[in-house]
């Protein structure tokens, strides 16, 4: 909840898709892993946001993938 208020930057209560991207390439992850979670991303957003719940759904996997290597 706190990663979503975080990234929910105008409190609209969706993340705009863009936003992640940007955070994404500031993170500086080697291309195939950008391309792979942006790919997650654009599965489940609706348009260009994402839900609270569509966030949680893309993050807890993508820490849970993270934690089993």
């Amino acid at each position: 909840e706190q990663l979503f208020e975080a990234y929910d930057t105008n409190n609209v209560g969706f993340v705009d898709v863009g936003y992640i991207r940007e955070r994404i390439r500031a993170m500086q992850l080697p291309p195939d892993v950008q391309f792979a979670f942006m790919d997650s991303i654009l599965e489940v957003a609706d348009e260009d946001m994402l839900s609270p719940v569509e966030f949680a759904r893309i993050f807890r996997a993508y820490i849970a993938d993270s934690y089993a290597k």
